[in-house]
């Protein structure tokens, strides 16, 4: 957990970090500068926003790395709260006294199953994360509008951006697992 925690961190942040990159191509705005924390909100005699929040013309910046650390460690913790809730609920629900059996396993038993077809806890926890979608993502959007400047709607954005190039990834990891175990088949398969 110690070492797993960080490096996930660091994943999402680069992640993050790319999702930005996106949205600043998409949108049209160009790379936007760093924000400087000590910089003064007042020139002169008007007053101007401090990083370009209403600037239509900016891009996103691309935070620093542990400023997107620090952005998907709080939209973590706040969508696994979500999903911790909508899941205990649906499956509370659906799985009959959370799911859990006779013999005290979880999920176990079909009469305590989801609808008609006896799914059991996973397909309830399954629907319950599809329920909770929506949620985790306008969390994570309003969690990334606040940390970053930008408006709540280039953040739902690159929140958007964040998934399709989780999907991405996943899509790859799964391709290659494919590719090794259908290599390793095949080759156990032409032994004499």
């Amino acid at each position: 957990m110690i070492v797993a925690i960080p490096i996930g961190l660091l994943i999402g942040a680069v992640i993050l970090r790319g999702a930005v990159s996106l949205a600043n191509m998409c949108v049209g705005g160009g790379q936007a500068p760093a924000a400087d924390p000590y910089e003064d909100e007042y020139e002169g005699d008007h007053r101007r926003p401090r990083y370009g929040r209403y600037k239509v013309d900016t891009g996103i910046p691309v935070p620093s790395i542990g400023q997107a650390m620090v952005v998907v460690l709080l939209a973590g913790i706040a969508n696994f709260v979500i999903q911790l809730v909508i899941v205990v609920a649906v499956v509370g629900v659906a799985g009959g006294g959370a799911g859990a059996n006779q013999r005290g396993g979880f999920g176990a038993n079909p009469q305590a199953g989801f609808g008609a077809r006896g799914a059991g806890a996973g397909g309830a926890e399954m629907v319950a994360n599809l329920i909770s979608l929506p949620a985790t993502f306008l969390v994570a959007s309003l969690i990334t509008s606040g940390m970053l400047p930008t408006s709540f709607g280039r953040a739902c954005l690159v929140t958007l951006f964040q998934y399709l190039i989780v999907i991405a990834i996943a899509i790859a990891i799964g391709i290659a697992v494919v590719a090794v175990v259908g290599g390793v088949a095949g080759f156990n398969g032409f032994k004499a």
